[in-house]
């Protein structure tokens, strides 16, 4: 967990919202790409799509159980 500090400039969203519409096709798009999430106890996460991630640092390496729910092949 990160402590709260000076990202005023990200989007942010509740802990709530987000798990309400994380699902959601647009969701990058409607809330942010990074989106920063705030617990309410003075916490934050920052959620960022994985095609970001990858642009930022590279190919990630996922589980195989995430490679098969999404439809990619596993090894």
């Amino acid at each position: 967990m990160v402590q709260s500090r000076d990202r005023k400039w990200l989007p942010a969203i509740s802990a709530e919202e987000f798990a309400e519409h994380i699902e959601e096709e647009s969701f990058p798009v409607q809330y942010g790409n990074p989106v920063r999430i705030y617990t309410g106890d003075g916490y934050e996460y920052i959620c960022l799509t994985i095609e970001l991630y990858e642009r930022m640092f590279g190919a990630a390496s996922l589980p195989d159980e995430i490679k098969t729910e999404n439809g990619d092949e596993t090894e």
